[in-house]
C-alpha cells in the first residue's frame, strides 16, 4: 500500500466515516502485516499474532473479508492464496473461505480487514495495475509463482538455513569459548571457517569437546 501524504490523511478525516475505515485499513496494513527476516518457528509465531489482532480489526470494522498479503518470494503453498480476498464466515459467496489454517513453508502469508469497495486491492501494487479482485481472489488454486520468484524463494530459504546455521555455530563457538578457552580459536569467523573445511585443527577441537559432552557436528 502507497505511502498518504499528510494533506491526503486530513482528506480522509473529513470525508468522515468512509475516510477513517480507510485510515484503519491503512494503517493495520502498514503496520500489521510486518514482516521480519528471521527463522521459520518465529516467524509463524509473529504472524499468527498479527492474524489474530487482524481479525479482531475485521469485527471492529464490521466486515467479513480479509485480504491475504502478497509475497514475491513465498513457498507453492502461500502462492496459491497471496492477494486473494476470503470471507472469514463463507457467508459472503463472491469469495472463497478463508482457510483454517495454512501449511506453508514460509509462513508468508497473513491476512488483514478489507471492506469492498473501501479497500484497495494490495496485489494491484504489486502487479502495477487494477485486478478485478473478486475474478482475481476466485482464480485456480495454483501455485502461480514466476520463474523469477521461484529462484528468489530458493534463496531466501537458503538465506533462512545459513542464518539458523550460523546461530548454531556460534552457540558452539561460544561452548567451545567457556570450556576449551585455550583451545578454541581466537575469533567466530575462524572458528566457522575451520568448520567449514573439516581442518585439522577443527577435528582436534572435536575431539576435546566430546570429552567434555559437548557434541560439534
Amino acid at each position: 500500500m502507497k505511502k498518504l501524504k499528510p494533506w491526503q490523511i486530513a482528506l480522509l478525516i473529513i470525508f468522515y466515516p468512509v475516510g477513517i475505515v480507510y485510515l484503519i485499513i491503512y494503517f493495520v496494513k502498514k503496520h500489521g502485516n510486518t514482516k521480519i527476516t528471521t527463522f521459520s518457528g518465529e516467524h509463524a509465531a509473529l504472524n499468527n499474532k498479527t492474524d489474530r489482532i487482524n481479525l479482531q480489526n475485521s469485527e471492529i470494522l464490521g466486515t467479513d473479508l480479509v485480504e491475504a498479503s502478497y509475497s514475491l518470494a513465498c513457498c507453492p503453498e502461500c502462492a496459491k492464496l497471496r492477494g486473494r480476498v476470503f470471507s472469514t464466515s463463507g457467508k459472503d459467496k463472491r469469495f472463497p473461505i478463508k482457510p483454517k489454517q495454512v501449511d506453508c513453508s514460509c509462513s508468508g502469508i497473513t491476512f488483514s480487514p478489507f471492506v469492498f469497495g473501501v479497500s484497495e486491492p494490495i496485489v494491484n501494487d504489486y502487479l502495477n495495475r487494477k485486478v478485478d479482485i473478486i475474478k482475481f481472489s476466485n482464480r485456480p488454486f495454483i501455485d502461480d509463482r514466476t520463474p523469477k520468484e521461484k529462484k528468489d524463494f530458493e534463496e531466501y530459504s537458503k538465506y533462512l538455513e545459513d542464518q539458523k546455521q550460523k546461530e548454531l555455530d556460534r552457540i558452539e563457538y561460544e561452548n567451545l569459548c567457556s570450556l576449551l578457552p585455550n583451545d578454541a580459536p581466537k575469533s567466530f569467523g575462524a572458528y566457522r571457517k575451520m568448520k567449514k573445511s573439516k581442518t585439522s585443527g577443527f577435528i582436534k577441537i572435536q575431539k576435546l569437546a566430546k570429552k567434555y559432552n559437548l557434541q560439534i557436528e
